[in-house]
């Protein structure tokens, strides 16, 4: 799998894990809005486009990268592009209170937070 389109998780308050495949190259706009189960999902190594809003409205306290991942980089709990110009996602539920922007980067992605 290569793909998985916009909301195609949308409200689904079951999920409590998810393990995206090692294949995925994009995922659309708010593939997991509003739910509130979720917990824990990971961004693996091939992934390279995250649409806005991934993980809007989850429980989630911690993103899993996979290391091998040249797309993004995790940073103090936030996953930035690799050149650190753009802040693509927070966990929602993260323990921190307070968020310091590396200075490198220029822009955040729409609902990153």
């Amino acid at each position: 799998m290569k793909y998985i389109g916009d909301g195609a998780f949308e409200y689904n308050q079951a999920l409590t894990n998810v393990v995206l495949p090692a294949s995925l190259e994009e995922v659309g706009i708010e593939l997991f809005p509003n739910d509130a189960a979720l917990t824990k999902i990971n961004i693996p190594a091939k992934l390279q486009t995250i649409g806005d809003s991934f993980i809007a409205g989850t429980a989630v306290a911690d993103i899993e990268l996979d290391a091998a991942n040249p797309y993004f980089v995790k940073n103090n709990g936030i996953i930035y592009t690799k050149d650190y110009s753009v802040l693509q996602l927070a966990a929602p539920k993260a323990a921190n209170t307070t968020v310091t922007v590396n200075s490198r980067c220029k822009g955040i992605a729409g609902g990153a937070f």
